[in-house]
């Protein structure tokens, strides 16, 4: 998976970084230009395989002709936007089938339960599976952004005061105190 960098070369962070400053920095600028010269791009493979397929994807159902339309040369956007969807980490109650660890942090400790008594399975989750973290690798870790109240607030002002449409996902936000 591709990191997304700030000027100073570090991985885009809420503590550093503002929304705004991240929504036209060079890296999303550079994505940005590639999809609309229709070159490949390593993070969208899932969307393209599936529109091989010939299967709609978040990129024929997101307005792709209208952001294309409001997105310069060079990749910048000058109206920030009005939608978002926001994870509330993967903190959750349930392991259900067709949910992955990213979502919930039972996932990753079911797995780790049954890596404890086969060590092939263990191995094979963590350089096959899809439903492994795929940021950290790390079946144990759970996501805990939002108890950072700095992290918090400086998030919710923003979606307060500029969004329009808000999905919220989980893990399971209805089990998170603070959503």
């Amino acid at each position: 998976m591709h990191d997304i960098k700030n000027k100073n070369g570090h991985r885009l962070n809420i503590n550093n970084d503002s929304l705004e400053r991240a929504w036209n920095s060079d890296d999303v600028r550079q994505v940005r230009s590639k999809m609309m010269h229709s070159e490949d791009i390593p993070a969208c493979v899932k969307c393209v395989e599936q529109e091989t397929r010939g299967y709609n994807s978040m990129r024929d159902t997101r307005d792709m002709e209208k952001n294309f339309a409001i997105t310069k040369e060079d990749g910048s956007v000058e109206i920030m936007p009005t939608s978002m969807e926001l994870h509330f980490g993967n903190l959750c109650n349930l392991k259900c089938k067709m949910c992955g660890q990213q979502y919930s942090n039972q996932i990753g400790k079911e797995l780790l339960e049954i890596g404890k008594t086969d060590k092939d399975f263990l191995e094979w989750i963590y350089k096959e599976s899809g439903n492994v973290n795929i940021w950290t690798n790390n079946l144990s870790v759970e996501y805990k952004w939002f108890r950072n109240k700095k992290n918090k607030n400086k998030l919710f002002e923003y979606v307060s005061r500029n969004i329009i449409d808000l999905i919220v996902i989980g893990g399971e936000p209805t089990v998170i105190l603070e959503f």
